[in-house]
């Protein structure tokens, strides 16, 4: 059966199971919201040990502990857990850098400790962005949370996009050396932003 299966009567192991449209949250009972959010947090756990497309739908119901069925009651296919996957790690990195007071020191820092959390997830989301179009938008989306906050202290937003993307590509490059050291990788950061903006 493919993992991309659509909204629609499916058949499992001989089994038909009815898949629903991704079920929103806030109509969940408790139980579903539990159920709903342990299988996103399978899901990512799966995608960053195996990667987008090495990923299965029975690889995140085995890791949650649940059948098949189940993930079919709330999801309609892979792509649509990994785009709950993508919107948890959207929210985790508008959080960190809702505290980040304007500033560039503590903007990259912001950035910085969440890339590092969860430089796995990066990767699988630049994966997915560039091989399967669809997907991009969302992982667009995350980061334009990085240059939408940069704004506060680049006013120029073509400018906050250069050093925003510049400063995820140093991440990405430094994490795959090795862990990342979010002091001195700031710091190494501070002055290239300075140097970009003409402050140096």
């Amino acid at each position: 059966m493919s993992q991309s299966a659509p909204p629609a009567v499916l058949r499992h192991f001989g089994v038909i199971v009815q898949a629903h449209d991704d079920a929103p949250a806030n109509a969940l009972t408790e139980q579903g919201r539990r159920t709903r959010a342990a299988l996103v947090q399978a899901a990512e756990r799966v995608f960053c040990r195996r990667g987008y497309a090495q990923s299965r739908i029975n690889d995140f119901t085995a890791e949650a502990g649940v059948s098949v069925g189940t993930f079919y009651s709330y999801f309609a296919s892979k792509e649509a857990v990994f785009l709950d996957v993508t919107a948890a790690y959207r929210r985790r990195l508008r959080d960190a850098l809702a505290d980040t007071a304007g500033t560039i020191d503590a903007l990259n820092i912001g950035y910085l400790e969440v890339f590092r959390a969860n430089a796995a997830l990066w990767r699988v989301l630049e994966e997915a962005a560039l091989s399967i179009p669809h997907l991009r938008p969302a992982v667009m989306e995350c980061r334009r949370e990085f240059t939408a906050a940069a704004l506060a202290v680049v006013p120029d937003p073509a400018t906050a996009l250069a050093v925003t993307a510049m400063t995820e590509q140093c991440a990405a490059q430094w994490s795959a050396e090795g862990p990342l050291d979010v002091p001195e990788a700031a710091a190494r950061l501070a002055a290239m932003w300075s140097r970009m903006l003409g402050d140096a």
